[in-house]
C-alpha cells in the first residue's frame, strides 16, 4: 500500500527535467518554505520522501523482530551488522562506479527511484518466505546499497529543475521535516495500532 503511491509519484516526477522545455511554472523564491509546497512538483517530492521513510520504519521494525526471534544478541548481533554493512558498502561502491552516472544520464531519476522500491519488495518477500538472519542480511544489504547509491543520487537530481534559492529552501524542509515525519509517524503506528493488532 505504501510502495504503490511511491511508484506512481516517481514516474511523473521523473518527467520534469528542464522547466523551460516542459512549461513548468516554477515556485517563486520569495515564498516561505511551506509556501513553496504549493508547487505540485515540490509537493510531490515531499510526499515521495514521507512515504519512503514511513515504509522504511515498518521495514526496520520487521528487521528488529526477526533478529530478536533468531536470538541474535551481543557479539553475534555485532558480527551480523558488521557483515551486513560490509556487503552494503561493497554493493553501493559497485553501483556508484558502474551504474549511477550511466542510468541518471541516459534515463533520468526514475530507475533509481523505482529500484529502491523493488529492493524493498525483495526484502519484504525474504522476511516472509525465508525468515532467517542470513536471508535478511542479503536482502537488507541490497536495499541499503541501492538506497545509498542509486536512490540518493536520483533523489538529488529531482531538485535540479528549480530556481537555486527555491531548491535549497525546499530541500531543507523536505530532507528534514518530511524525512523525520515519515519515520516518526511510522514509529507511532508500530507502537500503537499495529502492536495492539499483533502485527
Amino acid at each position: 500500500a505504501i510502495l504503490a503511491p511511491v511508484c506512481l509519484l516517481a514516474i511523473p516526477l521523473d518527467r520534469v527535467r528542464l522547466p523551460e522545455k516542459v512549461g513548468l511554472k516554477q515556485a517563486e523564491p520569495g515564498h516561505s518554505a511551506w509556501g513553496l509546497l504549493r508547487d505540485r512538483y515540490l509537493a510531490g517530492i515531499a510526499a515521495l520522501m514521507f512515504l519512503i521513510m514511513l515504509g522504511a520504519e515498518f521495514a526496520d521494525h520487521q528487521t528488529q523482530l526477526l533478529l530478536a526471534d533468531a536470538g541474535l544478541k551481543g557479539s553475534a548481533l555485532t558480527r551480523w551488522y558488521g557483515s551486513m554493512y560490509g556487503l552494503t558498502n561493497a554493493l553501493g561502491l559497485v553501483l556508484n562506479l558502474l551504474f549511477s552516472r550511466v542510468l541518471l544520464k541516459r534515463f533520468g531519476p526514475a530507475p533509481g527511484l523505482l529500484a529502491l522500491q523493488l529492493a524493498v519488495i525483495c526484502k519484504a518477500l525474504a522476511i516472509t518466505c525465508w525468515p532467517r538472519p542470513d536471508a535478511l542480511m542479503y536482502a537488507l544489504s541490497l536495499d541499503l546499497g541501492i538506497h545509498y547509491s542509486l536512490f540518493q543520487a536520483s533523489k538529488e537530481v529531482l531538485y535540479l529543475p528549480n530556481h537555486p534559492e527555491v531548491k535549497y529552501r525546499a530541500k531543507t524542509l523536505i530532507d528534514t521535516f518530511f524525512f523525520r515525519f515519515g519515520i516518526g509517524l511510522g514509529a507511532i503506528l508500530v507502537l500503537f495500532p499495529l502492536r495492539q493488532l499483533n502485527l
